[in-house]
């Protein structure tokens, strides 16, 4: 540099840093947040030995992992809603654009999954124009579950600079690793976590049955596939077994669910060791529960198997008619009606106001619901979706939003099959089968609403192309 810009640049940092001192002292966080994260950028793409978007997608991953939806919860601003997702999604997509740029292109073709992803979020996108000026900062919320989908082209990106999809199993794996202890001490001290561990008045950890479980159960598969590379391969599948019992305390039946998606889906590709896997625990924990309960003259009541196996035979009640004996779900037939008594409302009010493009974001989905399922309350019900991702969409954006992402999820359950059917079958294979279980769960939650599934979700897909064109070639 020449001597007269290194004197405008000491100049304007000092001018900033006066600048930004005086919004810290009127407890104005915004621009000095900008301010140090567009700064801790430039000295990472300058000095960092590791390319920007990997690094910042990754420790986006395992925030998520680790704080949930605590961590997801923290905002930059007092004010605005500027969380993690939207500040890595803003900064990433210009740190990807200018790189784009410099190369002289996207270097990518309107085919197969990028053609799919793309058609979704500029319909969704040119969907939420009519709505935001009707219903304001609740359109932008409904639309967050199309703009996350800007972490697929990201992630593509870093898998382009990086052998991405190892370090991003290599994430999940440490993420869900340590998220066994921190969720178990949550369960037992939540006053000391809520109350005590916060930023701006925000809990930093803060865990959901939904997210939590179905992370866990992603490191319970990647854990699991990756014990026979460890040199102490029963740790692995120690930790493996650690990630399963834990998702099942929560009795959270759409983690269940992702679970068993995963199983299935690598058993079906002839990946048979992790259906054996599953067997021998299966089976090693009712001898082990056999022994503790003749030991102790306790009754198999008295254990978690009758709760467990409830809940899962209760995932096939879909009219919620069978009664549960175990305490921790006897609710699951009521949750059962909920949602199927929603789903219904969604699909009747959708197929009468406007059934090709939904009823749109900001729109009320609860009322009509409420109107059936809870006549006579006077409580405040806060939910806006009807707990399946299918059904919101269908929902607010109507068959044509629906048809986009059933060919979204085509195009990334297309890819996974290819990727898990060849014969040099690698671990790095896996982000697919974790985007699909997080899908499968959405079926049944929240969490491709919300940025805890969502970000994972699309930066899981954007690295399954890329791996598969790195192995074809």
């Amino acid at each position: 540099m020449t001597p007269t810009r290194d004197k405008l640049l000491v100049i304007g940092g000092g001018v900033l840093a006066i600048l930004c001192g005086f919004a810290l002292a009127n407890d104005a966080w915004l621009w000095p947040a900008l301010a140090f994260s567009a700064g801790l950028v430039a000295v990472f793409l300058r000095f960092a030995p590791w390319p920007f978007l990997p690094a910042i997608l990754l420790a986006l991953v395992l925030g998520y992992f680790v704080g949930n939806r605590g961590f997801a919860q923290l905002s930059l601003s007092g004010t605005l809603p500027l969380f993690a997702a939207e500040a890595v999604l803003a900064q990433g997509g210009v740190v990807w654009v200018w790189q784009r740029a410099k190369a002289g292109g996207l270097d990518w073709e309107l085919r197969g999954s990028h053609l799919a992803v793309l058609l979704w979020l500029a319909y969704g996108t040119a969907r939420l124009f009519p709505e935001v000026r009707t219903y304001g900062i609740l359109a932008l919320r409904d639309y967050a579950m199309v703009y996350y989908g800007g972490f697929y082209f990201l992630a593509w990106s870093a898998s382009r600079q990086v052998d991405f999809a190892p370090l991003l199993l290599r994430t999940i794996r440490i993420g869900s690793l340590i998220l066994i202890p921190l969720f178990w001490l949550f369960s037992f001290f939540p006053e000391q976590f809520v109350e005590g561990l916060t930023f701006r008045g925000s809990p930093v950890f803060f865990y959901k049955a939904d997210i939590a479980g179905t992370f866990l159960s992603l490191g319970a598969i990647c854990w699991f596939l990756h014990a026979r590379k460890l040199k102490y391969s029963w740790l692995g599948w120690l930790v493996s077994l650690g990630c399963v019992g834990t998702m099942l305390s929560t009795h959270n039946r759409a983690s269940m669910l992702g679970l068993a998606t995963g199983i299935a889906l690598l058993a079906l590709r002839g990946r048979t060791e992790i259906v054996k896997g599953a067997m021998v625990t299966a089976f090693a924990g009712a001898v082990a529960l056999s022994l503790w309960v003749e030991s102790g003259q306790r009754r198999w009541s008295q254990t978690p198997v009758p709760a467990i196996l409830e809940a899962i035979v209760s995932i096939a009640d879909f009219e919620g008619d069978r009664r549960y004996q175990a305490e921790v779900v006897e609710n699951k037939g009521d949750n059962n009606r909920f949602r199927a008594v929603w789903w219904r409302s969604v699909i009747e009010e959708t197929l009468r106001e406007n059934p090709l493009l939904g009823v749109g974001y900001g729109y009320d989905l609860a009322t009509p619901f409420l109107r059936v399922y809870y006549p006579d309350s006077n409580d405040d019900f806060t939910a806006r979706s009807p707990h399946s991702i299918f059904i919101t969409i269908f929902g607010r954006l109507g068959f044509l939003g629906l048809a986009l992402f059933i060919a979204v999820a085509a195009s990334l359950a297309l890819k996974t099959w290819q990727l898990l059917g060849r014969d040099d079958y690698r671990e790095t294979s896996l982000p697919g089968v974790c985007a699909l279980m997080i899908l499968a769960s959405a079926c049944f939650g929240v969490v491709l609403e919300g940025p805890m599934g969502a970000v994972v979700f699309w930066i899981c897909f954007g690295s399954v192309p890329s791996e598969a064109a790195r192995q074809s070639r």
